[in-house]
């Protein structure tokens, strides 16, 4: 700092050297993207297991599908209705593993920082089908619920499911000593926004920390098994998309996050 004095009338001067403060701020920054990056590095680990176990139902319909068509030919006795029927089958299979395969190659995606027009829908739908094993594999049942057809917002696709990705990840977690094991997301419009709501059956958030619950590095999570940034990270990513993003106890206790996004014309 440097100072200046010229005289009784004439003027102070200050000067702040803040090369320091703003080396480490953008220090702080970076750490919070690389702990970001290893956060979901980590979700994408342990949604493999899932994964593999969910491509493996459509595989072996397609195998046992193929296998019963080869046999049905080879004797002569099938009918071309049949063989339409046992495609469709392969084809419905196959489409499946795409769509998992599709919506693993969004998550892990390295995010660009350009908007585009995003159906809430496919991301939600395509979220919550990539953890549905993961979840059933805990004992939780997780519901997606929507009573609208066409939910475009502007945004980075990424970003939300990033954020839809963490709130469930979250819920699993202080869900595994619960007797009733529930994740239930709804996704309603109105006065102009899409409000999406993710509730659980757990023991819901302490009154003494719901205003802190979106500071960075804020976590109830014992030693090495949270980092304290994903709810802040979220909520920042929410913001950016000109939305809201607030945390309370549901009616029946458990905790509920609701998100609103603004609409755009479909």
């Amino acid at each position: 700092m440097t100072s200046s004095y010229a005289g009784e009338d004439a003027y102070f001067c200050w000067f702040y050297d803040l090369t320091e403060r703003l080396q480490m701020e953008e220090k702080l920054a970076n750490q919070i993207k690389l702990n970001l990056h290893h956060s979901k590095l980590a979700s994408i680990g342990e949604l493999a297991a899932g994964i593999a176990h969910e491509v493996n139902n459509p595989l072996t319909i397609i195998s046992v599908s193929n296998t019963k068509l080869k046999k049905e030919i080879l004797k002569g006795d099938i009918s071309s209705k049949k063989i339409l029927a046992g495609l469709e089958v392969i084809h419905n299979a196959a489409n499946r593993i795409v769509d998992i395969v599709r919506g693993m190659r969004n998550y892990s995606r390295v995010d660009s920082n350009e908007l585009e027009k995003i159906n809430l829908n496919e991301v939600l739908t395509e979220t919550t089908s990539l953890v549905n094993d993961l979840m059933k594999s805990h004992g939780i049942e997780l519901s997606f619920i929507s009573d609208v057809e066409e939910s475009y917002v502007s945004g980075i696709r990424g970003q939300l499911q990033q954020v839809f990705m963490n709130l469930i990840s979250n819920a699993k977690d202080v869900l595994v000593d619960c007797d009733t094991k529930q994740i239930t997301i709804k996704l309603i419009k109105l006065d102009g926004k899409f409000v999406i709501t993710f509730t659980d059956s757990g023991p819901g958030v302490p009154d003494n920390i719901k205003f802190k619950i979106f500071e960075p590095f804020f976590t109830t999570k014992g030693f090495h098994q949270g980092t304290g940034i994903g709810l802040s990270m979220s909520h920042n990513f929410i913001t950016q998309h000109n939305g809201s993003m607030t945390c309370s106890d549901s009616e029946d206790g458990g905790a509920q996050f609701v998100i609103e996004l603004p609409e755009i014309p479909s």
